[in-house]
Formats: C-alpha cells, structure tokens, sequence
C-alpha cells in the first residue's frame, strides 16, 4: 500500500503529539475513524488501480488523464461509496462543473456522522486543489465533532497546522492563514494559531501583533492547563540554568584543581612509573566513580578537590553543592507535573473527558481508572461526562449520585450533574444543580452559561439572558466562542450536547483544590529518580543531604595541601617528593642535560611557551564553547566581570536548550521559524565573544612576549 501525504501527516502528528510518561498507548479523537477512513481509501483506489501519489494525481486532472480514470471506473461503479464519488467527480472536472459538483455534493453526504472520512476527504479536496470543497469538508467535520460534544480535536488542528506550513513553504500565504484559522477552530485555546497569525505581522501591523499577545494572555489567564504548562516551561528554563551553572562551576575548579588534588594520590605508586602514567591511573580511578551515577560522581568531585579551593572561591562550589543535595525536590516537582499533565493520570482524562468527543479508546482508560481508584472524585466525573456523550444518561446519572454521596462541592461535579439532568430533560433537577454551584461559586461563567441556556429553553428570557451576560463578562473568549459556533452551525435546532457547556475547573480553584490533590507523591517520584543514589529512596537522601552540606561547611585544610605548587617551567602539579627547587624533576634533569646558557635559555623559552600556548588554547576554546568559562580555568578569581559574564552564558545556554526542547500545547515545530531566528540570535552572543576573545589574546600574548624578554 502506497504512503500518502495523509498518512504521513497523520502518523507525523501522532509522534509529536506532547506526552508525559504514560503506562500505555491511548488512541486519541477521531484516530481511529481517520485510520478505517484511510483504510477505505486505499482499498477502492487499489481497486481502480491507482497509485496514491502527487505526480499520478496531477496526470488525472489533465484530460488524457481523466479519460483513463473513467474507463477504470465503468468497471468499479459504486454509487454508495465515497471515493468513487470523489474520483467520479475529479474525471467531470474538465467536462461538466454541474456533474463534478454533485458527485462531490453527494461524497460528503455519504461521509455524514463520520469525521473521520470527512478529514480524509479534506486532503484528498486539497491533494485536488478543490479549495472550496475542502473547506466544505471542513465545516462538515466541525459540525460534526462539535455535535459529538468535543470542543478540542488536537489530532485534527495539527494536522492543519502542518498543511499551513506546507501552504507557506509553497508561498501560498492566503492559504496559510485560512488553514491557520481553521486549525484555531479545533482547539478550545488556540493559543498557538493566536501566536503564529501575530507572528506573521509583527512587522506589516504590529497593533495586530500586540492584539494577538493580549488574545494569547486572555487564554492563559481563564485556563488552568495553560498555566501549568506555562509554569512547566519556565520550571525547565530554571532547571537547565541551574544545570549549567552546576556544569561550569564544577568544570572550571576540576581543570584547575583535580590535577593537584589527585598528585598525592600519584606520588603513592610506584616511582618507577613515569609521571604520565601514574596520573593516567588516578584518573582512570577518578572516571570510575562515574558508574555509581552522576550525583556520586560529582560530589566525589567536590570532596577530592574542596581542600584545594581558596576560601573566597568555596562558597560559589558550596552553592552548586547544595544545589545538587536539593535534587530530589526536582524529582519531586518533575513528578508533580507529570502526574498532573499527563494524558493517562486523573486529570489529563478528566481534561480529555470533557474537551473530547466520546471515543471508545477514552472510555475503556476511564472504567480503568474507576475499577483503580474508586474514590477520586476525577474519576467519577471523567466517567458520567464520557456516558452522557456516550448518550448513556443511566450510567451518567450513576456516577453523578455517586459523588453526590461524597458530598464534595466541587464545581465541576455539580456543573456535570446538572448537565446529565440538563440532557434527560429534568429540569427542575439541573437548575438546581446549577444553582447550587453558583451559592458556591457565583462568579463560574459555565454555571451561568448553562442555567442561561435552561432558561431561555423555559421560556424565561429576560432571566437567561442576564445570567447569559455575565458568563461572557466571567469568561469571554469561551462564552463568545461557544455562541457563535451554535449561530453558524446549528441555526435550526441545537443538538443534545451543545446546549450546555462542558465545565473545567478555574485557575484560581484548581490551584488550590484540585493541583494538590493529583500532583504525584513522594513514592511515585522513586520512579523518576530511580537509582541516582545507590537507589536510596529521595526523601531519606534529602533528610541527609544536612549532613553531607555540614561535612563541606566544617571541613578544614589539611597542612600538607599547602605543599602542593606547580613547576615554574610546565606548570605541573608538584609535592617536596617530586619537585627541585620551584621546578619539577622532569623539568630539572631536563635543564642539567643542556650545555649553554644560549640552548638553555631557547629551550626553556620554548617550553614556557608551549605551556602558554596550550593554556591559550585550552582557555580560548572553554570560552567559545561557554563565554566566561576559560577565565575560570586561568585561575582568575570571580570578579564582577567574571560573574556578568558567566550569568550572561547561563541564562543565554538555558534559553538556548529551552526553545530546542519547547513545548507547551504544541512541540517546537509549530514555532521553529521564530524560533530558528532566536537561535540564531542567541549563537551571534558566542560569535562576538569569540572575535573579542582572539583580539584579547593577541594583545595579551605580545604582552607576554615583551615580559619574558625583559
């Protein structure tokens, strides 16, 4: 079976779908339809013999083409079937306007009640160039997934995310946006469409730019999943700027110190052995505490090489000490967030519950999750919103009665039962529910919206209406929203599921009620730190990381550190075992091998420079690969220049692995051209050190030069 352009767009959005760790495979919305629709496709066109590619589809819209694809159709005749009307439709194009339109009139009939065909045709429409049909499929499709009770298809808006890029790859800008704004139609916050139409003006109509951000801050501001992955985002900012700042201290104090600090540990093998191979051994020895895991390895780092440090400079390797102590608190959050993001845990199938449609993937993982956790209220919920869309208002009405006999006043709770009754058409019963969360919580737009919605259908209007108002004042971008797509689709009669709002819970309440109840536990963060320390448990190694943090703090210099310098000539850790006079024994044995003071002063000058050089080099290259960095390593002590410039690096790098990493509702593709440009920003920062670096070291070796000669 040939891959088409769908497929590949389908399968791309699967993989890049963002997920947290999940136990296993979900499908998501309108998945599995689009893949039987696929299915279908290709098995009528294998029928009719053709191959789904671009080249073949060009030749069937050319008349030669079209006469070819006829012949094969007399013999497949399929009035019922969707891609015999498609195909029918492409071989009237060149003859009769009449006859294509309703052979493709009669495709999207056939397609009704199932979106799934509806997507596919919307490729094929586009795959055609049938701009008009396409978005034909398109508003049957929204109408259709609208009426299933869903009010975010992410499957669907990416895929029409990525046909815009396609659109402006291809410099069919008009196009772009008309699919750009009907990816928006497919989220409940589209955030991203928001940024990318901005984007795409900023410098044409900034006003419209600006207008975009504030459309961007609204959604954040009424949407609690938007926090959290905002908060998630800049959490990981914060992470990688303390990871790098951990990466340079202890780099810096290793290439200074680790060469003197694991001397003595040298000079204790045999003499016999030549220098180089006995420090070969220690390190050897060193990289080996590397397989206990990278917290060991670094802390065994600061213990060998912390009496070494001068005592102005140990309270910035104490901080990245105590940093790294903190570390199971980083599993901690990392696991809060997981637990609360995550599409398979409590509050992700709550979430998927009520902003998609009913799919038989969802409601499997829910009775799952009941059978699990029988006392989560999310569970309860979850399960009485996928029956109602189910149309299964007896088991809706089971797990409404069921966390009613929790007594839990939880907003979402009583919005969801008073919907269920709202939908069996008792009445009396939903205002109640409706009314009971507004003595709770009087402000909540979907309660409002909702006993609204009733009244009016009550005959009670001037009622509804007020109550209608102050639901969009509460939240208007969803009360808007949610009006307009009823008056654009649904003008005759309202289907069952959008005559109520699906509830969520607000910031203000999630943050406080719902957050910290379904933010992991100490015993499931165990999974994400796994076997860091020795597999000791997180919260026992952050009960001692005190006394690890007080062995650094009362630690005091043993006598024989002072001993240790470094050859005047190669600059070589030495002890009074291994050293003549201020130079190393190499280096001594070597200079009473030379006859003349002439040949003397040459090689020594060579040597010295040779040394120079490498530290040159090996301080240039820390420098580029980190700005501030290399100056470390020459020793120099944390100067205010020093310290700017080792911040500047610090919150430039973790920008830099932030947007390669970003994610929030959608991953980095979506925004990869401003991205691109940031990056490319953010590089010319170690360009133009670098150039300032080389120009540095050209003045400073003349300087050098011009001393030794003196």
């Amino acid at each position: 079976m040939k891959i088409s352009k769908a497929h590949l767009l389908f399968l791309f959005s699967l993989i890049i779908l963002p997920h947290f760790a999940s136990a296993a495979y979900t499908y998501q919305f309108l998945e599995k339809p689009m893949l039987k629709a696929l299915q279908q496709r290709d098995a009528f066109y294998h029928k009719v013999g053709i191959a789904h590619t671009k080249i073949n589809f060009n030749l069937l819209l050319t008349k030669k083409g079209g006469y070819a694809l006829e012949k094969k159709l007399t013999t497949h005749q399929v009035p019922l079937n969707i891609w015999y009307n498609v195909l029918s439709g492409v071989v009237q194009l060149k003859r009769s306007e009449e006859k294509a339109k309703a052979f493709f009139q009669k495709a999207l009939t056939l397609a009704d009640n199932n979106p799934g065909s509806l997507l596919v045709l919307f490729f094929e429409f586009q795959e055609f160039k049938l701009a008009h049909w396409s978005e034909q499929a398109l508003m049957k499709l929204e109408k259709e997934y609208l009426a299933m009770g869903g009010q975010s298809a992410a499957l669907v808006a990416q895929q029409l995310l990525t046909e815009s890029k396609f659109a402006v790859s291809n410099e069919n800008i008009p196009e772009s946006n008309k699919l750009l704004n009907w990816s928006a139609q497919f989220e409940r916050y589209p955030l991203w469409q928001t940024y990318l139409e901005g984007a795409k003006k900023i410098f044409q109509d900034p006003i419209h730019f600006f207008a975009g951000v504030k459309r961007s801050l609204s959604m954040t501001k009424y949407s609690w999943f938007l926090q959290l992955k905002l908060l998630y985002f800049l959490y990981s900012w914060f992470i990688y700027a303390l990871l790098f700042y951990i990466g340079v201290i202890f780099i810096a104090f290793s290439f200074q110190k680790l060469p003197a600090a694991l001397h003595p540990f040298a000079c204790m093998l045999p003499q016999s052995l030549p220098s180089p191979l006995r420090l070969f051994f220690c390190l050897a020895v060193y990289f080996s505490f590397i397989s206990f895991g990278i917290l060991f390895f670094l802390l065994m780092t600061a213990i060998i090489i912390w009496p070494y440090i001068k005592k102005k400079n140990r309270y910035v390797l104490l901080s990245a000490i105590a940093i790294l102590l903190l570390s199971p608190i980083n599993a901690r959050i990392n696991d809060a967030f997981s637990a609360s993001l995550s599409d398979n845990q409590p509050l992700g199938i709550l979430r998927r519950a009520l902003s998609e449609g009913w799919h038989e993937d969802l409601e499997l993982q829910i009775i799952d999750e009941v059978e699990k956790d029988d006392a989560n209220l999310l569970n309860h919920i979850s399960a009485a919103v996928i029956n109602l869309k189910k149309n299964n208002p007896v088991a809706a009405v089971f797990h409404a009665k069921y966390y009613e006999d929790m007594q839990q006043k939880d907003p979402v709770a009583l919005i969801t039962a008073g919907n269920i009754y709202n939908y069996i058409d008792n009445s009396e019963k939903a205002k109640s529910y409706y009314q009971t969360c507004l003595h709770t919580f009087p402000a909540n737009s979907f309660a409002l919206f909702n006993l609204g919605q009733l009244n009016h259908h009550l005959m009670n209007i001037l009622e509804g209406s007020e109550q209608i108002e102050k639901a969009a004042e509460a939240n208007p971008f969803l009360v808007n929203t949610y009006i307009e797509k009823n008056a654009r689709y649904f003008t005759d009669s309202l289907p069952p599921l959008r005559q109520f709002m699906q509830p969520d819970y607000t910031p203000g309440y999630f943050w406080i009620h719902i957050f910290p109840k379904n933010c992991g536990s100490w015993k499931s963060a165990e999974a994400i730190w796994g076997t860091t320390f020795f597999g000791m448990p997180p919260l026992i190694f952050l009960f001692i990381s005190p006394i690890l943090l007080l062995f650094f703090i009362l630690y005091k210099n043993n006598k024989t550190n002072h001993h240790i310098t470094y050859c005047k000539l190669c600059g070589k850790a030495v002890c009074p075992k291994c050293q003549k006079g201020s130079l190393c024994n190499g280096c001594a044995v070597e200079i009473e091998r030379r006859n003349t003071n002439e040949k003397k002063h040459n090689k020594n000058r060579k040597t010295v420079n040779s040394t120079r050089m490498i530290t040159t080099i090996v301080t240039i290259s820390l420098n580029i690969a980190f700005p501030g960095l290399g100056h470390l390593y020459r020793k120099e002590a944390f100067s205010w220049g020093i310290t700017i410039r080792i911040i500047a690096s610090i919150i430039i790098y973790a920008s830099y692995a932030m947007l390669l990493t970003f994610s929030m509702t959608y991953p980095f593709w979506v925004i990869k051209d401003t991205v691109t440009v940031l990056l490319i920003g953010l590089l010319m920062y170690n360009v133009f050190y670098t150039i300032s670096l080389v120009r540095h070291s050209n003045i400073e070796h003349d300087a050098v030069e011009e001393s030794y000669v003196t």
